[in-house]
Formats: structure tokens, sequence, C-alpha cells
């Protein structure tokens, strides 16, 4: 018992020295990226490219970290939650920062800006429960996030049941609201009805 107490609170240390700056420093240069996503002016454009090429390698560290880490451990580094979350933080952060760059040397965007609003949404929610991470490592936060973890794995099924619910009754207000368009705008015709 003395051993794993003196090998958690050496790991615990080691965590919070190497990963908790990095973390922090990806979190600053995400939002950063984002505050600058609507920027269109040239006076920005330097310093929009250099923080979007930065957000590209904070990706690319993680991506590296992760195949390091499933280098070592193999397939039990796939048992822990937190891969996932590094895995979409990569691609979605991947997502963004490339469209960024390439936009800025072609000149024109290559996804919408509304479907970057809504990538960088989900980018940032999963930054946050990112954080989730480090906050284990707070003695007196540890056991609320225990608690949270387990009472997430006790209503997985329900949680999903009720995804399937949601999904259901969006995807019907979805199709009964194109023809409430249709009907709004008068000189717009169901392309439909001929």
């Amino acid at each position: 018992m003395i051993i794993i107490e003196f090998l958690y609170m050496h790991y615990k240390k080691r965590i919070v020295q190497l990963k908790l700056p990095i973390y922090c420093l990806q979190v600053f240069i995400y939002f950063l990226s984002i505050m600058l996503i609507d920027v269109s002016t040239t006076d920005y454009a330097v310093f929009k490219i250099f923080i979007d090429i930065l957000n590209a390698i904070s990706s690319l560290y993680t991506l590296f970290d992760l195949i390091f880490t499933f280098y070592q451990l193999r397939l039990k580094h796939l048992g822990s939650v937190w891969v996932y979350f590094d895995f979409f933080y990569v691609v979605t952060n991947g997502i963004l920062s490339s469209n960024n760059i390439v936009s800025y040397f072609a000149g024109k965007s290559f996804i919408l800006i509304s479907r970057l609003r809504v990538i960088g949404s989900i980018l940032s929610i999963i930054i946050f429960v990112k954080a989730v991470y480090f906050m284990q490592l707070i003695d007196a936060i540890a056991p609320i996030i225990r608690i949270l973890q387990r009472m997430l794995a006790d209503i997985k099924v329900f949680v999903l049941l009720m995804l399937a619910m949601i999904f259901s009754f969006t995807f019907s207000f979805y199709l009964v609201g194109i023809n409430q368009l249709y009907h709004d705008n008068f000189g717009v015709n169901d392309p439909t009805e001929n």
C-alpha cells in the first residue's frame, strides 16, 4: 500500500509538471484561434495564421503523445476514456486549424463559417471535459469526480435511449419545419410540388 501511495504521488507530480502546462497552453491557443475565427481583415492576418499554425502544432503534439502512449501501453491504453477525448481533440482541432491555414493561403474558406462554429463548440466542450482529468488530481475534488463517473456509467443506457428519442423528435420537427419554410416564403414554391 505504501508503494502504491508513493507511486501515485510520483506520477501525480509528473502529470502536473508535464501535462498540465501543455494543456493550459493548448486551451489558450485554441481560444485565441476561436476569437479570431471571424476576423477577415488584413490587419490581424499574420497573427491569425501564426495562432492557427500553433493550434495545428498543438494538435500534432497531442497526436504524437497518443501514438507514443499507445506504443508503450498497447491495448490497455484504449480502456481510458481520456484517449477518445484526446483523439476527438486532434480531429476537430485539426479540421479547424487546417481549414484556417488553407483558407489563408488559398484566399477562401472551404468550410462554411457556421459549420466552423459548430466544430468549435464541440471542441470547446471536449477541452472543458478534459479539464476534469486534471481536476481528479486534486484530493478534495477527486471523490466528487469519481461519483459523477459512476453515475454516468449507471445511466448510460437511459442516456442512449433519451438521445434516440430526442433525435427522432428533432428529425420529425425538422421535416415539418421544411413545409413551414416553403409556406412562409410567399414567392418560393416547394420544388417537390409541380
